[in-house]
């Protein structure tokens, strides 16, 4: 039996932002909400090599970084196991939400998140020492642009945070604990934006 596919919005009306998750889960609506997404985030900055897939991921490392009571699922579009549907229907929705204004929160406008356990291929833990200088620049660059450092500084503390990361017994083994150093540091949770 072939998996269905649903694509689900998720919108952030405040901050003009939204953003499309594919679950191929049967019971997608008790699952792929605001909620889940959130505890993913969370789950993103504990440090763990299981947890580089949430730190990884633009939608959740901006959903840290923004007001999580302005989120919401706006929409889901079913395509059942129709692949052709479903890049169609993703192309319709982000026309519709860039025409309006909307920015789309993923690293690639038609590239998706999966929702879903095992979601079709085997995972691997990044290792930070086995990263080149430039690899650690951009990960670090995607990161600080999550959190809405300005695009001026992204490039100087990105490479200022590989240095670091890189040095050996920085703590900073994992992209997790990269996210976890960069949010606490200049995210929402920082003193600096704090204060």
């Amino acid at each position: 039996m072939s998996k269905q596919i649903t694509l689900v919005e998720f919108v952030n009306v405040a901050e003009k932002m939204f953003y499309v998750r594919q679950s191929t889960q049967a019971n997608h609506k008790t699952l792929v909400t605001v909620a889940n997404a959130y505890s993913k985030a969370i789950a993103g900055l504990s440090g763990k090599d299981s947890a580089q897939g949430a730190a990884s991921t633009s939608f959740n490392r901006i959903l840290l970084n923004t007001n999580k009571d302005d989120w919401q699922v706006t929409e889901r579009h079913e395509c059942g196991d129709d692949v052709l549907l479903a890049s169609t229907t993703l192309r319709e929705i982000h026309q519709k939400y860039t025409d309006q204004g909307f920015e789309f929160v993923g690293s690639h406008d038609f590239i998706l998140d999966r929702s879903g356990k095992g979601v079709g291929r085997k995972w691997k833990a990044t290792k930070i020492g086995n990263l080149k200088m430039s690899q650690v620049v951009a990960h670090a660059e995607n990161m600080l642009h999550d959190c809405f450092v300005d695009e001026d500084e992204q490039r100087p503390l990105a490479r200022k945070i590989a240095i670091l990361a890189l040095r050996q017994n920085s703590g900073i083994d994992n992209l997790s604990q990269l996210w976890s150093y960069v949010y606490e540091n200049y995210g929402m949770s920082s003193s600096a934006i704090a204060a």
